[in-house]
């Protein structure tokens, strides 16, 4: 895992696998990184048998359902997993350039090249290592501006995780929020970029398959 990915989306519950999806659509590869096993987050780790009813088109729909559609819709950009991971520290001057990750089953850290850092946890509501980064915090969440911008250029936040005036813990905001931060960011690893990039039936990506 030594190559450099232009995202790194640290979580992979639904929002950091929406986020991964949409990395994917504005051609940006992605590496993710969770501590769990499995990808999905809290729906399949604490709900696979509930249903979720604030997603739109999807009024009815069981937790491991929902997760298994977004898994196989973010697998379609084949991005880099890194499970049974936490990132530990993220390095760069000014920017960032490098995260180190702990590895859970080998207890080693790795450290490896990245551009931007997404962060999308929402499963636990301790921080960990991440109180450490220097981002700007209220009552253990992560402040973002209206960009999902951190207060550290080149980290981003959607999700849980964050906190912002009118903040709504739903995992449709978390998509909605997952696209804004995977929008701004691309723009932020190369400053040619859009960051509206358009309806999706317009896009390239999609003309190509």
């Amino acid at each position: 895992m030594s190559d450099i990915k232009d995202f790194t989306i640290i979580g992979g519950g639904p929002t950091g696998l929406f986020a991964a999806f949409y990395g994917g659509m504005r051609g940006m590869s992605t590496r993710i990184v969770d501590s769990l096993p499995e990808l999905g987050g809290q729906l399949t780790a604490l709900y696979p048998e509930k249903y979720i009813y604030d997603v739109g088109g999807y009024p009815r729909v069981l937790a491991k359902d929902l997760a298994a559609g977004l898994v196989e819709q973010a697998m379609q950009f084949e991005p880099e997993l890194s499970l049974d991971d936490e990132v530990r520290e993220i390095h760069g001057s000014g920017t960032v350039e490098e995260v180190t990750v702990f590895d859970n089953r080998t207890d080693e850290d790795k450290r490896m090249p990245a551009d931007a850092v997404l962060t999308f946890l929402g499963f636990k509501p301790d921080l960990g290592p991440i109180k450490e980064w220097g981002l700007e915090l209220e009552k253990n969440r992560i402040r973002v501006n209206p960009l999902m911008e951190t207060n550290i250029p080149g980290i981003y936040g959607a999700g849980d995780i964050v906190t912002y005036q009118g903040k709504l813990d739903l995992i449709a905001t978390g998509f909605a929020e997952a696209a804004v931060a995977a929008n701004n960011a691309a723009r932020f690893v190369n400053p040619d970029a859009r960051v509206n990039p358009g309806h999706s039936t317009s896009l390239a990506v999609f003309k190509d398959k």
